[in-house]
């Protein structure tokens, strides 16, 4: 089994009322979830019908024959199936997904999606723009190697305890420097070495000031070899002033520089969540932080892991 926590993908096992991790190559015998989780109270046994404004308790037959009878008269209402959209989680497993779908064909309805395509697309549609594909640029067991890690709108240390605990904080345990930019001080914030503050939508100005304080620092000999047009790169790169991006990010310049000071090594990591990828400007911030990876050659080395950190078990 899987925990459905998180996207990190800890494995379980459930026996006679008692949850236990399993060991695997991204938890070890750890959970996210407390051991208590499963037995909370507020936690759904049975369905729930409401009658008269209040929620009940029901058998299976009397819910499922509820809602069968509510999606009826919507589509009714829609004048037909093509009205009625069907919308899918991201801890659906994949089999579910395709039941779902298949469901919503089979009445006749072309309206099929998963919140997965809100969550992450801005990573998916950078990624592949730039490097080809969507996924991590390495396990996350090399992190343990990196020598600092730039986080960017993750509060890992609440949405996946188990990663953060192991790997992220055990790099810090190992010397790396943390670097979390976010508008708020949440608690990986509070763990980082640098808590670089930033207005709601700065983080795309934040990520070109930082691109060009490190480039000034030096380019990568892989960089060289591997980044198309690179000229062109640098050329736009040489135009973007890192205190002004710094203060359109609502960023104190001072700080900005302190944290391209620290993330000035040959091994650095970057992570990033959802508060980057929800707005306007998130492919952007997502293209100049992976500009600022790939000019930094941590794309290319042993020790960087780079990219999006999902957030369910299934995204």
């Amino acid at each position: 089994m899987l925990c459905p926590f998180c996207g990190v993908g800890c494995r379980l096992t459930y026996t006679g009322g008692r949850v236990a991790g399993v060991d695997g190559p991204v938890c070890g015998h750890a959970l996210s979830i407390p051991r208590w989780y499963h037995r909370d109270a507020a936690r759904l046994k049975r369905p729930l019908v409401r009658v008269g404004g209040v929620l009940r308790e029901a058998s299976w037959s009397e819910a499922l024959e509820r809602a069968a009878v509510l999606l009826r008269d919507a589509a009714r209402s829609a004048g037909g199936w093509h009205g009625v959209g069907f919308i899918g989680g991201s801890k659906l497993f994949n089999e579910e997904a395709y039941a779902l779908q298949k469901l919503a064909r089979l009445l006749g309805s072309n309206n099929v999606d998963t919140c997965s395509r809100l969550c992450h697309y801005p990573s998916l549609a950078a990624q592949v723009e730039v490097l080809g594909f969507g996924g991590l640029t390495a396990p996350y067991a090399e992190l343990l190697e990196t020598q600092a890690v730039l986080i960017v709108g993750w509060n890992g240390a609440v949405t996946a305890p188990v990663l953060f605990a192991r790997y992220v904080l055990g790099a810090a345990r190992r010397g790396a420097a943390l670097v979390a930019v976010d508008v708020w001080r949440s608690a990986t914030a509070r763990a980082a070495r640098l808590w670089v503050r930033v207005r709601p939508r700065g983080d795309a100005y934040l990520a070109a000031a930082l691109a060009r304080l490190l480039a000034d620092r030096g380019v990568a000999p892989e960089a060289e070899e591997r980044v198309e047009n690179l000229d062109e790169v640098l050329r736009v790169l040489g135009e973007v002033d890192p205190e002004a991006y710094a203060r359109a990010a609502g960023a104190d310049p001072d700080v900005v520089e302190e944290a391209a000071r620290l993330l000035d090594v040959e091994r650095g990591s970057v992570l990033w969540g959802m508060g980057v990828t929800q707005h306007l400007y998130s492919t952007t911030a997502i293209h100049w932080l992976l500009v600022l990876a790939a000019l930094r050659g941590w794309l290319w080395r042993r020790g960087c892991v780079v990219g999006g950190v999902r957030g369910q078990s299934n995204v």
